[in-house]
């Protein structure tokens, strides 16, 4: 993993993942950011 990659959870631990390594992926810090931002969205609208 170079320095540009993040670790991000396919299924997230708030849905019942967890930290095993088929669970994870690198992206890089962009990637991440907007999938984490969409996830989000997801979860905002769960709560309205």
């Amino acid at each position: 993993m170079t320095p540009t990659q993040e670790v991000h959870h396919v299924k997230p631990l708030a849905q019942g993942g967890t930290n095993d390594d088929d669970n994870l992926t690198a992206l890089c810090t962009s990637c991440h950011s907007e999938i984490t931002a969409k996830e989000g969205g997801r979860w905002q609208k769960r709560l309205e």
